[in-house]
């Protein structure tokens, strides 16, 4: 007996000195459609996952999926849907009825109390389904910097206007006259006819200026007008908007490549000096050294909104006014996994403290960005941080992180963001079963683009005639009257 307790007693001390076992990490596997540029090689070197394993011990892994969409039909016919994934407005209701997202109504109060908080006055609309949260809200409150906005806007050559004694334009007159100078005047000096008026982002978007002046954008917009639903194309101004279009082309005041380039290249090479484009091509530090290489006198500046010819409110450019519905979603099996439930929680809150949204918009503080003043500044290391992005599940907050990562280009991007947005509601409505809205939208682009550069004549009698057809081939009557009564649902045109 004395020798079996002796046994016990060596065979006790023996196990006292093996180390013990370390709780392994909850893994959460995120499905994501790309990944940032640079994106590390090994979980290793990717110091976000890393840092955010440290600070919630949670096995944060982000995977790529390639032909996302039929990838994931894959995985949940083969019931292998991952932990968290990317969702958009046109699946999320095919995957709530094939109940493979989360119902994330019973934890808004408590579990994701903090995410809510933190998304604050952000428009939740997009992300329900028959009323119920089922994909996690993007940060996209206007006008006050959190979350995105619409960034496009008209550039002027302020020193174009400089050397022909001009003002910058304020409505459809103004830009006329502006374009026409530009187009005629040889604001370049070097004695060629080789300048234009007006160029912009690649196709119809470049006419978008000349369309706000009229409410009118040159393509489906579903709107909100005097308490009702509407659409673009149906707005009173339709036809003065197609007609001073056309004049501008018909007169060679527009960019001869606008319909198939950007129109930046030629902005940077000094061809034109109106200029129809988001921000960052035109005012990021690349932008700005492409310009001065070109012409160091060249000085770009945004302007606008033009003056609304009809009355209403003026208009600088179309934008998505309920954030485009793109998100992510929490799989419907997690319900009955309680800690990986819980671990996607714990992450998810802290990528809303201070310190986690942070991380995910500039990478670690003191290596990439510092705090001075009480404002991030990036350190000559950030860009080792470029790839962070595809981190940011609930976008960012949008005005720090440009003000950090673009100080150059905050006189544009503060304005794009101030002023006002030709606001549509496209992505809360879910076309009629069986409408090929794709092929609709295809159809406006050609007969627009017809109507503008004179292939088809422009007069209320023809754009009705464009209108009924819009209806016959497919259905664009029914397709407005169910955009009504599902943003009336939404308290929209009520």
């Amino acid at each position: 007996m004395k020798k079996l307790v002796s046994l016990l007693l060596v065979a006790m001390m023996a196990l006292s000195f093996i180390p013990a076992m370390a709780d392994e990490p909850v893994e959460i596997i995120v499905a994501v459609k790309s990944l940032g540029n640079g994106w590390p090689a090994t979980l290793e070197e990717d110091f976000i996952y890393q840092k955010i394993l440290e600070k919630t011990g949670v096995a944060w892994k982000l995977t790529l999926v390639d032909d996302y969409w039929a990838a994931m039909g894959q995985r949940i016919a083969g019931d292998n849907i991952p932990d968290v994934f990317f969702i958009d407005a046109d699946h999320q209701y095919d995957y709530v009825e094939e109940e493979v997202m989360l119902n994330l109504d019973p934890y808004l109060d408590n579990e994701l109390k903090a995410v809510m908080d933190f998304l604050g006055d952000t428009n939740r609309a997009p992300y329900l389904v028959n009323g119920s949260l089922y994909s996690l809200p993007r940060l996209y409150v206007t006008g006050t910097g959190e979350g995105t906005k619409s960034q496009w806007g008209l550039q002027v050559r302020q020193d174009w206007l400089k050397k022909l004694n001009l003002e910058a334009p304020t409505d459809i007159y103004s830009l006329y006259n502006v374009a026409k100078a530009f187009s005629e005047q040889d604001p370049d000096g070097n004695g060629q006819d080789d300048t234009y008026g007006i160029s912009g982002g690649s196709g119809i978007r470049g006419f978008h200026i000349i369309g706000m002046c009229f409410d009118f954008a040159f393509d489906n917009y579903i709107v909100e007008r005097d308490g009702k639903i509407t659409n673009s194309l149906l707005s009173p101004g339709a036809v003065q908007a197609l007609e001073w279009a056309k004049k501008f082309v018909d007169e060679g005041l527009m960019d001869p490549d606008i319909m198939t380039t950007t129109g930046t290249n030629n902005a940077i090479a000094g061809k034109v000096g109106l200029h129809c484009i988001s921000w960052p091509g035109m005012n990021k530090q690349y932008a700005l050294d492409n310009i001065a290489a070109v012409n160091p006198d060249a000085y770009w500046d945004v302007i606008g909104p033009l003056n609304n010819e009809l009355g209403g409110e003026d208009y600088m450019y179309p934008y998505d006014g309920v954030g485009g519905g793109d998100s992510y979603a929490l799989c419907a099996d997690l319900a009955d996994d309680e800690e990986k439930l819980q671990a996607v929680f714990k992450v998810l809150n802290y990528l809303t403290t201070d310190e986690g949204s942070y991380l995910v918009m500039f990478g670690i503080e003191g290596e990439h960005w510092n705090m001075v003043d009480g404002k991030p500044v990036m350190t000559e290391k950030a860009g080792e941080a470029n790839y962070i992005s595809t981190y940011q599940i609930y976008s960012r907050i949008e005005m720090p992180y440009l003000q950090a990562k673009f100080p150059e280009a905050e006189r544009a991007f503060s304005y794009t963001m101030s002023i006002n947005q030709y606001e549509y509601l496209n992505s809360l409505v879910v076309p009629p079963e069986g409408m090929f809205l794709n092929e609709m939208q295809a159809y406006i682009t050609t007969q627009l683009t017809a109507f503008v550069y004179g292939d088809r004549p422009i007069s209320q009698e023809e754009y009705d005639k464009f209108l009924k057809e819009l209806d016959d081939l497919y259905g664009f009557n029914a397709y407005m009257q169910s955009a009504t009564e599902q943003l009336n649902a939404y308290g929209y045109g009520v």
